[in-house]
């Protein structure tokens, strides 16, 4: 069961540690194993990511952002002016200039097949509506494929997107502008927020301490 360490200021040819982190959550899933660890580091990261590795019963393959520090306080950084500061793990199908130009069925976290997964501390995001054109189209910020696979979101926000934790279970969690909370049944959902959308909680099978604000 290893760790390893994702920052805006790492490589990809790097091995991943502390003081040499990846610079992709994408790469890095190409490198680890069921039962390891991932600490990202705030910043925002412009990716697409479907994962390939799946953790196990009893290994579940952790993602964690990091936003206060706790794990890349004492990390050594390239430039010796620079340094980390405390902020969002950010995941988002936008841009540079905050625009998204792509297909139908994005999404920016999607695992796919792969089972035994949890998210803890991350923003997902990615716009409404396909760059240079007036259509809706489908988004998610974490999609899982079915709800029997094992996973999970905690402590995680999921913003503009026609779906925010689809196929997954969650706990202090919120959803912001998303159009459904999740929406497929087995979802279990506890001391949840959802802020915006329509028929937020549709078709979970459990909600406890849950919260609907300003939404169907």
């Amino acid at each position: 069961m290893a760790v390893y360490y994702i920052s805006k200021y790492g490589d990809d040819n790097n091995n991943g540690s502390l003081n040499l982190p990846f610079l992709t959550i994408d790469y890095a899933d190409t490198q680890i194993s069921a039962g390891d660890t991932i600490y990202i580091a705030p910043g925002v990261y412009r990716e697409k990511v479907q994962f390939g590795t799946s953790g196990g019963a009893g290994n579940h393959i952790k993602w964690i952002g990091d936003p206060d520090l706790n794990q890349f306080s004492q990390a050594s950084l390239p430039a010796a002016s620079s340094s980390y500061e405390k902020g969002i793990v950010r995941v988002t199908m936008a841009d540079e200039n905050e625009q998204f130009d792509g297909d139908n069925n994005c999404y920016a976290l999607y695992t796919f097949t792969r089972t035994h997964i949890e998210f803890h501390n991350l923003h997902a995001d990615g716009g409404g509506q396909k760059l240079g054109t007036n259509s809706a189209r489908t988004s998610y910020a974490f999609r899982g494929y079915s709800t029997t696979y094992d996973i999970y979101a905690f402590n995680c926000l999921a913003q503009g997107a026609t779906y925010g934790f689809r196929e997954m279970s969650t706990a202090n969690c919120i959803t912001i502008s998303c159009g459904r909370y999740g929406y497929y049944g087995g979802e279990k959902h506890v001391n949840s927020i959802g802020v915006g959308g329509y028929g937020t909680f549709y078709l979970c099978d459990l909600c406890v301490d849950c919260l609907c604000i300003g939404s169907g």
